[in-house]
């Protein structure tokens, strides 16, 4: 066999490899978008959204929505649970693990989650401060709370 081949073989096997990696990777929910400036470690911000149809973007300050901000681990946990009718003991069964384990992971899980309720609910209340200060008008804080929500921001 010529040695052009060979290389080209491998190098196809090595993307083949590297795809099948990269789909477990995304499946596994390791792969998320980046919530934090690798420069800095600073939150990042959504502020452009575009549609690979039309090509449509909307541009804006969005804030991740909640279970976007979770761990990877945790969302994959989620989605188990939906996929499960909420079943705690086949997703400790899947998981290979005890019905305690699950239950402990599901209670740090809300713990988490009732964090961010109330990081949203400080959110908001920071927007009203703003508005009462004159900061902020309360066109403005509409819209960034109707962005906020998924609806239309007219």
């Amino acid at each position: 066999m010529h040695v052009k081949t060979i290389y080209f073989k491998f190098v196809k096997l090595t993307l083949d490899k590297v795809k099948q990696g990269m789909a477990s990777f995304i499946r596994e929910g390791k792969m998320k978008p980046a919530q934090r400036c690798p420069s800095c470690n600073a939150t990042m911000q959504l502020e452009r959204l575009r549609c690979p149809s039309c090509h449509t973007m909307v541009e804006g300050n969005f804030r991740w929505p909640r279970l976007c901000r979770l761990s990877g681990s945790d969302q994959q946990l989620i989605e188990m649970l939906v996929l499960a009718s909420g079943s705690l003991k086949a997703v400790a069964k899947k998981l290979g693990v005890s019905y305690p384990t699950i239950r402990k992971r599901l209670d740090e899980l809300i713990r988490r989650i009732e964090d961010e309720v109330k990081t949203d609910t400080a959110y908001r209340a920071q927007l009203l401060r703003d508005v009462k200060a004159g900061k902020r008008t309360a066109e403005e804080v509409t819209r960034l709370l109707r962005q906020e929500e998924g609806g239309s921001d007219e």
